[in-house]
């Protein structure tokens, strides 16, 4: 399968994956989390692989299929080295 992932323009460090092709506008997606009052296409067609960092695609699979989507918070890390 592949997925639409969408960012969080409340919280962008939220992501939505949808079925590709999937229409969020409006009523047609029920979402219960007002953090996505307001959404940014990311990426479109991406494959469910093992290799989306941050998504286990196991979990990714079962919350679409109960769902119709997945939630999926990123965490980024930043370390500054002295140069030497």
């Amino acid at each position: 399968m592949k997925y639409d992932v969408y960012k969080s323009n409340v919280k962008p460090t939220k992501l939505l994956f949808v079925p590709h092709g999937t229409d969020v506008i409006g009523t047609n997606l029920v979402l219960k989390h007002t953090d996505f009052a307001k959404l940014t296409l990311l990426h479109r067609d991406i494959p469910d692989y093992p290799t989306i960092i941050g998504v286990n695609p196991k979990k990714l699979k079962e919350g679409v299929a109960k769902d119709g989507y997945y939630i999926t918070e990123i965490r980024v890390s930043i370390t500054i080295q002295e140069k030497k």
